[in-house]
């Protein structure tokens, strides 16, 4: 039996689901953060990571 199709609007639908924060139960906004950190050598890396930010934590990561 073939399996059925999902659109592309279904597949968005399905991701966009609002996740609220258990602190301050405001709605968290997926942000990607990139950090920059120097290496022993001299060299700088940078990090990314995907964090979920609200109105608890936003001056963490915006107000560096």
């Amino acid at each position: 039996m073939p399996r059925k199709l999902t659109t592309f609007a279904e597949k968005v639908a399905s991701e966009k689901q609002i996740m609220y924060c258990p602190k301050c139960g405001g709605a968290m906004e997926p942000l990607l953060y990139i950090d920059c950190e120097e290496t022993g050598k001299g060299f700088w890396k940078f990090k990314e990571r995907h964090v979920k930010v609200c109105k608890c934590n936003h001056d963490q990561y915006y107000n560096k």
